[in-house]
């Protein structure tokens, strides 16, 4: 039950991201907030051992909730920037079915490799590493297409 609740959080952070960028928040910063929330709820999540805190699970269910409801923000945030990637005169249909590409892979193959990871080091206390580097990548994909957004619809000063 309380996984279904931290998945439903998702849904929360779509609306959020929604929100936020109705009233003109630029998607660069919303991204780079968001890989970084998610990235510091990661390592409160992986690195420290709750299990062995009294009433741990709050700890580890509270880093899990934010993880799940950051990252909630970042498809919504994503599409923006498609819009504003998309070369003059259309193809934003295009970039937005390369990313959902792009998401699908990392849904397909994500979960295989942060289980590959447990298993090398004897449990979940390492996957921190690996959502924080993604996040790190993240984080460079997105001021990398913001320079980019930039130089091809320079009307786009967010």
């Amino acid at each position: 039950m309380l996984s279904a609740l931290v998945g439903g959080l998702n849904i929360i952070g779509a609306w959020i991201s929604a929100a936020w960028l109705q009233r003109g928040r630029g998607a660069t910063g919303i991204l780079l907030l968001c890989f970084a929330v998610m990235a510091v709820s990661s390592v409160g999540l992986f690195a420290v051992p709750w299990m062995q805190l009294p009433r741990g699970i709050v700890g580890a269910l509270a880093c899990a909730s934010v993880f799940s409801l950051i990252g909630g923000i970042a498809p919504a945030a994503l599409s923006r920037v498609a819009v504003d990637l998309a070369p003059p005169g259309g193809a934003v249909s295009a970039v937005i079915g390369l990313m959902q590409q792009l998401f699908n892979v990392g849904n397909f193959l994500g979960p295989f490799l942060l289980a590959w990871i447990a298993v090398q080091v004897g449990g979940w206390q390492a996957s921190w590493v690996m959502t924080c580097g993604f996040c790190a990548l993240g984080m460079s994909a997105t001021l990398a297409l913001h320079v980019r957004t930039r130089s091809v619809n320079p009307s786009v000063v967010r």
